[in-house]
């Protein structure tokens, strides 16, 4: 038969509170206002947005880099760029430098010159700094006339020895007349320039033929170890 516990061994036997639950993943949300009439913005200022949403470890979550709608003077409608960052408590982000860089689309046509894509990704990319997320976005020109424009995110880590990127930029005309994408001649492509580089974006945009007529394209970005 066991004796009865003093009061020293009955408070070491009980259960000790459970502790309160450590959220692992922790966000943070901000809106970056876009030109009224041109939709425009200074580079600079996103960036040191980015650089503010993204210390204590927190990183910037390309899936949830949006156009999102905001009130100017209560009544008129103006677009914002709307950024989530992400802090996961048990692995933080590294620390990261950033830039941001502008392309934009030819004025009357709004197609992709490939060269001049390729040669303002590469500068952007000079001193070891890599393509982190792109994003294709209406503006104006001249305040009235459509166009559209395209923001180029790249980060480098503070720790470490950066690596140098090259950056190719290939244009994949689809069917002329059916204005549709031809599988085989895509993916011929994509292995063609797969073979010294890896992709690290895609969108669609046009050309012109002759002058006058639209067609379709698939424009890829490839990223090459220099």
């Amino acid at each position: 038969m066991t004796s009865p516990a003093t009061p020293g061994q009955a408070a070491s036997l009980a259960r000790p509170p459970a502790a309160a639950p450590v959220q692992r993943l922790q966000f943070r949300f901000r809106l970056f206002p876009l030109g009224l009439i041109t939709g425009m913005f200074d580079p600079q200022l996103l960036v040191e947005l980015i650089r503010e949403g993204c210390e204590g470890g927190h990183r910037l979550i390309r899936r949830e880099f949006t156009l999102e709608p905001r009130r100017v003077l209560l009544i008129l409608q103006a677009l914002s760029f709307g950024l989530v960052f992400r802090r996961d408590a048990q692995k933080p982000e590294p620390e990261h430098d950033y830039r941001v860089a502008i392309y934009k689309t030819r004025f009357f046509t709004k197609t992709v010159n490939t060269e001049d894509l390729a040669r303002v990704l590469n500068q952007t990319a000079e001193g070891g700094f890599e393509l982190y997320h792109a994003l294709k976005y209406p503006t104006r020109f001249l305040f009235f006339f459509p166009r559209e424009s395209y923001i180029f995110i790249f980060r480098r880590p503070f720790a470490g020895q950066p690596r140098q990127t090259n950056y190719v930029v290939h244009q994949t005309p689809y069917r002329f007349f059916s204005r549709t994408m031809d599988p085989q001649v895509y993916e011929s492509d994509l292995n063609t320039l797969g073979r010294s580089g890896q992709i690290k974006i895609t969108f669609r945009d046009e050309r012109r033929v002759f002058g006058l007529f639209r067609q379709p394209t698939a424009v890829a970005i490839f990223e090459q170890g220099a």
